[in-house]
């Protein structure tokens, strides 16, 4: 009997020293460690944009899952926002930090960081950037092509990667590991009126436990509305072409949200499957006059494995926005969504028909 509890004691003993050291040397860690175990930010642009209405200026990064706590604000500025860890758009340990045009300097700004591990340990992080104010007309066609130094997001990290189709042309996507809620990455600065989007995408596989997952593009991105103080923001205002499981299939979708309000929305969509391959999509959005003879947008969308068959196929879906949830005299930039999803993105054709 003594010998099994000399024999108990030992081992809690032991497991006790093992906790205990563990315990040391993950503190002397956190002390230790480079700012890079606390954040991560995405390297800096040759220069963000300031962008209209509301539609912010973001920076991207992800944090260490011991970080509990993130504060941040400009170097001009006098006090912290608190992001709240818990949005959905910083699922996956992704963070964003959002500034109105009105915030921003043109040229250089300073944000600053302060994050604080479970165990209370507080880091801080001052990041440099570029800004300047976008134009806002746009006319005739534009070709994205991406580039490393050019992934302006919204929400998640993005990064360049080969062409899916064998061309020379550089593709982009979620970096793996980092997919999740709304990634959403800006192909244009917001501009006004109809246009059209021509862009191939290869889905790859849904990304995570929530089942619930899409892609496609943003031929309308008006950005996230909402109250100042709110940050991540939580709204939406978008016109929205894309795959999405829970139709499930092909659909165009205008789309409202202010801050926590009820989300406002019209979609039509056609139920298909999705699989993992190579899809070349074009959407147009007119302006056309509801029933009222009030000026709204309406957009349609094909897809297709080629690009020959793509002109020879009829529009597959359309929809009108026939409450004007989006104003047709506001600005809107044009953006790729991966919700949930490992999907990567050729170069975008752009083509304003105003």
């Amino acid at each position: 009997m003594g010998t099994s509890r000399n024999r108990m004691f030992d081992w809690l003993r032991t497991l006790f020293v093992v906790a205990l050291t563990s315990a040391i040397l993950g503190l002397a860690f956190l002390y230790l460690a480079p700012d890079r175990a606390f954040l991560n930010i995405k390297e800096p642009l040759t220069s963000y944009g300031i962008h209209t209405g509301n539609i912010t200026t973001n920076i991207t990064g992800y944090r260490s899952p011991l970080v509990r706590d993130v504060k941040f604000k400009l170097s001009s500025e006098q006090g912290w926002k608190t992001l709240n860890l818990h949005s959905p758009r910083l699922s996956n340990r992704s963070l964003v930090f959002e500034f109105m045009s009105s915030d921003l300097n043109a040229g250089e700004n300073t944000l600053q960081i302060q994050s604080t591990s479970f165990f209370g340990i507080s880091r801080r992080h001052d990041y440099t950037f570029n800004a300047a104010v976008q134009e806002t007309a746009f006319k005739g066609t534009f070709v994205r092509h991406w580039t490393s130094d050019a992934l302006e997001a919204q929400d998640g990290v993005w990064e360049v990667v080969p062409a899916k189709d064998g061309s020379a042309d550089n593709w982009v996507q979620p970096i793996p590991g980092h997919e999740g809620y709304d990634r959403i990455l800006l192909v244009t600065q917001p501009f006004t009126g109809p246009r059209r989007i021509d862009l191939a995408m290869t889905f790859s596989e849904q990304v995570g436990d929530n089942p619930r997952h899409g892609v496609g593009v943003l031929p309308l991105w008006g950005g996230h509305p909402d109250i100042e103080d709110v940050r991540p923001r939580r709204g939406w205002l978008y016109g929205l072409a894309w795959w999405y499981s829970e139709y499930p299939g092909f659909g165009v979708e205008f789309a409202r949200k202010i801050g926590g309000d009820p989300v406002e929305s019209i979609n039509s969509q056609m139920d298909v499957p999705l699989f993992a391959q190579t899809y070349h999509v074009r959407v147009v959005v007119d302006e056309v006059n509801n029933k009222n003879g009030a000026p709204v947008f309406q957009m349609k969308m094909k897809w297709a494995k080629t690009p020959a068959e793509l002109d020879s196929l009829p529009w597959r879906v359309e929809v009108r926005d026939e409450e004007g949830l989006l104003s047709t005299t506001s600005s809107y930039a044009v953006g790729l969504l991966a919700h949930r999803a490992a999907v990567s993105f050729g170069p975008v054709t752009v083509t304003a028909l105003n």
